[in-house]
């Protein structure tokens, strides 16, 4: 929290590294950075439906693209070497507890740890996206015909069948698919979402005049790299060694109790799972030049089916 005219402005530390790219530089004056305090505050939640907000300018290790900038920030001077040191760390240790964080919520068919070989993908294929409902409103349809007078006309089976396609295949919207690289603040990186189809030459409707539009929602569980400033970093420091001190305590009573009491169950299975959650989440954080980094469960929004609707 930094204070600003008596009024407390909280700013996350990346929105300020998201910033850095629209910095102005000037090679005569060793670069001086100037940030719009109202463009800092008005930056809304990056988990909008329908829209990604990448955050994916943090800069690499070796990289010294920001060493020459002096940014300020609420009129505090960053220290550029701050950005590196509060990067998450994407060690083979670390993944496997991300994994072990997200558990089952993790959805494979639609995120992604490493870049995909293909980053689109064609919905070619109509029936599988025909709608259940659809399908029997053209199965019970009644089609008879008559003549101008009133004498009825029965089609063959075969050409009743392909009128039923033809409608289907008219009503049926394809979703195209795109995998979209959200950056190294967000865990799986990657994330594949749906986007409507629309023919400008013909109309999913007749008469024509509907378009096909997202109908449909699937929330996906990622993580989010969060900092923000650590004001107690000498009780943080003191609260972490009392907690292992005690976690180690507690370990060696447990397995005392065990022994003794083989067949008791101490909690139940959600009890163990937010107490593993708090403790991986514990493990992959970072604290450092006064900052205070964590991961955090998020439920990200996006598009998995289209609908023939009105504009």
């Amino acid at each position: 929290m930094m204070n600003l005219y008596s009024r407390s402005c909280p700013v996350l530390f990346a929105t300020l590294i998201t910033f850095l790219n629209a910095l102005y530089y000037d090679p005569n004056d060793m670069g001086k950075a100037n940030v719009k305090v109202s463009e800092v505050l008005k930056r809304k939640d990056p988990f909008g439906y329908g829209k990604i907000r990448q955050v994916h300018d943090w800069p690499s290790t070796n990289n010294d693209k920001y060493t020459k900038v002096n940014m300020r920030i609420l009129g505090k001077n960053i220290d550029q070497t701050v950005l590196n040191n509060l990067r998450p760390k994407m060690s083979s240790k670390n993944l496997k507890r991300l994994k072990r964080l997200l558990h089952e919520k993790r959805d494979t068919a639609w995120t992604s740890i490493d870049p995909p070989k293909t980053l689109k993908e064609r919905g070619d294929n109509y029936r599988d996206m025909v709608e259940s409902k659809l399908s029997v409103a053209a199965d019970a349809l009644n089609l008879t015909f008559h003549d101008g007078t009133g004498t009825q006309y029965v089609l063959p089976e075969h050409v009743l069948r392909m009128f039923r396609n033809w409608l289907l295949k008219k009503a049926t919207c394809v979703m195209d698919y795109i995998w979209e690289d959200l950056g190294p603040l967000f865990w799986p990186q990657w994330i594949r979402r749906g986007i409507c189809v629309n023919n400008l030459a013909q109309s999913c409707s007749w008469p024509p005049g509907m378009k096909c539009r997202a109908s449909g929602s699937r929330a996906l569980h990622i993580l989010y790299w969060a900092c923000e400033e650590d004001v107690n970093l000498r009780e943080f420091n003191r609260r972490k060694q009392r907690e292992s001190r005690e976690r180690n305590k507690r370990r060696w009573t447990k397995t005392r109790r065990r022994r003794r009491y083989p067949n008791e169950k101490t909690f139940n299975n959600q009890e163990n799972r937010n107490k593993r959650i708090k403790r991986l989440i514990k493990m992959t954080s970072l604290a450092s030049n006064g900052y205070y980094c964590k991961w955090d469960v998020h439920k990200y929004l996006i598009n998995d089916k289209c609908s023939c609707s009105c504009a």
